[in-house]
């Protein structure tokens, strides 16, 4: 499993530094409810992602798991 940390977060989209690689459309899970959302954006080593779910609960530093 991929993992990343949030670095900056507006609504649905976050970006997050990653610790192992990531895909384009991969599914991830975010933060400690889980929530569900998807990889749309590579740059380096950031991932930017949409979640599909309220994220009004999610803070930089928050981990993003890919799966």
């Amino acid at each position: 499993m991929s993992k990343a940390r949030i670095t900056w977060i507006s609504g649905p989209v976050l970006r997050a530094v990653a610790e192992d690689t990531f895909h384009i459309n991969e599914a991830i899970v975010v933060g400690e409810d889980r929530l569900l959302g998807e990889v749309i954006r590579i740059e380096r080593d950031q991932i930017v992602a949409q979640v599909y779910e309220d994220t009004s609960g999610l803070r930089p530093g928050d981990e993003v798991t890919g799966h």
